[in-house]
């Protein structure tokens, strides 16, 4: 009875660590004085006339309930070299945006990594690449892993340097 009362244990706290990983994001809540409508419209301008991205889908499109969402890629070249062949791709991600009274907020999520022969698929918070793959090290997954992150972020940085003057009116040029 033991073993399994330790077994038991041990499997909670492996289901426990796996439930921590969370999908990498990058979202901040900015205070307006503008109406909910007033944003959404400078939202939806935003998105369809300035929103520099490839293959850009408008999927959800709700001014009653102050939501816009969309997909995006951006081409990955990677800086590591080794294999990088068959990690050059692209990396899809989710914009979303949401206008309440008072407030909007950005989301730029769910980014997912497709390569040629090799890739590392949604990308999370966690330090290390979970993905399973055979004939490359560790240390190889972690360098890759950590370009990733550092390209889908300077990439949403610039977007969002040139989003939140578009619908706030506001210069976040120094907040980033």
């Amino acid at each position: 009875m033991k073993k399994i009362a330790v077994l038991f244990i041990c499997l909670l706290a492996h289901v426990g660590l796996h439930a921590q990983v969370k999908p990498y994001k990058i979202s901040m809540a900015i205070k307006s004085t503008s109406s909910p409508q007033e944003l959404y419209k400078l939202g939806k301008n935003w998105f369809i006339d300035k929103l520099q991205c490839l293959n850009k889908r408008l999927v959800l499109d709700d001014g009653s309930q102050g939501v816009i969402v969309g997909q995006c890629f951006f081409t990955y070249q990677p800086k590591v070299e080794i294999n990088s062949a068959r990690i050059k791709g692209t990396v899809e991600y989710t914009v979303k945006l949401r206008f309440r009274d008072g407030w909007y907020e950005y989301e730029f999520s769910d980014f997912r990594h497709k390569g040629a022969e090799i890739s590392l698929g949604l990308l999370t918070d966690s330090a290390n690449c979970p993905a399973a793959i055979q004939g490359v090290s560790d240390e190889w997954k972690k360098q890759v892993w950590d370009d990733l992150k550092a390209q889908a972020s300077a990439i949403v940085k610039s977007i969002i340097k040139d989003m939140v003057p578009e619908i706030s009116r506001q210069d976040v040029s120094g907040k980033l």
